[in-house]
């Protein structure tokens, strides 16, 4: 992600304000990360806890 977000970053842009699509990717990140967080520390709960 942090790969796509340079890039974006490199493409000229028509307007100096124009910042959604870098913003988008962003944004794409850290919910990615953040899903892959919650469903980690789901599963260790359940292993810990026992529950289905």
């Amino acid at each position: 992600m942090i790969g796509a977000s340079q890039f974006v970053d490199s493409i000229p842009m028509p307007l100096p304000e124009d910042s959604f699509l870098e913003d988008a990717v962003k944004l794409f990140g850290i919910v990615t990360w953040f899903t892959y967080f919650a469903r980690y520390g789901y599963t260790k709960l359940e292993a810990r806890f026992h529950v289905k």
